[in-house]
């Protein structure tokens, strides 16, 4: 999976195993070789790298994740605001 631009235009390479919407300049992706869920900002940059089992999108700049089966929340930087617990 990949993104295309308004024209039909490739704007970030087929790379991803999973590749969702953006939200808040963040879009949550899979890497076939990753450990999990990462974020690319809108050039394609990993800009959080894969490491959660699990990563839903930004809203009010925080994204919820989870680590196993543990909870938490990071900011657009990936930085946590709350870490994972059960």
């Amino acid at each position: 999976m990949g993104y295309i631009d308004k024209t039909g235009r490739i704007a970030i390479a087929l790379q991803f195993v999973v590749a969702e919407r953006f939200s808040e300049g963040r879009a949550r992706v899979v890497k076939e070789d990753s450990d999990g869920y990462g974020f690319i900002d809108k050039e394609g940059r990993i800009v959080i790298e894969p490491q959660f089992t699990w990563a839903g999108h930004f809203f009010g700049g925080l994204a919820n994740v989870m680590v196993d089966d543990k909870k938490g929340y990071i900011d657009r930087s990936g930085n946590y605001v709350w870490r994972p617990t059960k």
